[in-house]
């Protein structure tokens, strides 16, 4: 695992493993500048279930785009394809992505775009994909422990795994409370 020097100093990445040993990894860099203005850093973290090569990035707790191998593509294409931005919390048109021929090329054209997105980004954007991700795995929850939604009962009404009795109004407040 070698730092890359040349990238900015807010930005560390590190460079690909190879497929063989991939591994969840999060690279936990304390650049003073970056700490001084309390804003997180740019993280990569390799997802082992897909087959081909491929990067989670995360800015803090909220993954903001990927970098990966393409599939499926004649030899003559470029292999590495990357997507910056984050739903929800932002609007589709807002979302940018693109195709490098190298991995190297594909983070700084990540690099880039992730400069023009994050200064349009506010907290309540972060805050959006953070609540939508407790909502998703909340109900996935329920779900997996065989619990109707409220909105799957007739009356409204449901009991939460916890044990809280919920409604269809009380759902959000009492997952974003309770269970995040």
């Amino acid at each position: 695992m070698q730092l890359r020097p040349d990238v900015s100093p807010l930005t560390r990445w590190i460079e690909p493993i190879p497929s063989s040993t991939r591994n969840l990894l999060r690279l936990a860099d304390t650049d003073l500048t970056a700490l001084q203005w309390g804003m997180p850093q740019l993280t990569r973290r390799c997802d082992p279930e897909t087959h081909q090569e491929t990067w989670h990035v995360y800015y803090g707790d909220v993954r903001v785009g990927t970098i990966s191998m393409r599939s499926g593509i004649p030899v003559d294409e470029d292999p590495w394809g990357w997507s910056c931005g984050f739903y929800p919390g932002s609007e589709p048109g807002e979302h940018s992505d693109g195709c490098a021929p190298t991995f190297d090329k594909a983070r700084a054209e990540f690099e880039a775009a992730w400069r023009i997105f994050l200064p349009k980004r506010t907290g309540a954007d972060f805050q959006a994909w953070r609540d939508h991700k407790a909502l998703t795995a909340w109900k996935y929850g329920m779900h997996d422990r065989g619990l109707p939604l409220p909105t799957q009962s007739t009356s409204g009404r449901s009991k939460c795994f916890c044990g809280a009795e919920i409604s269809i109004a009380s759902t959000r407040p009492h997952v974003l409370e309770h269970h995040t």
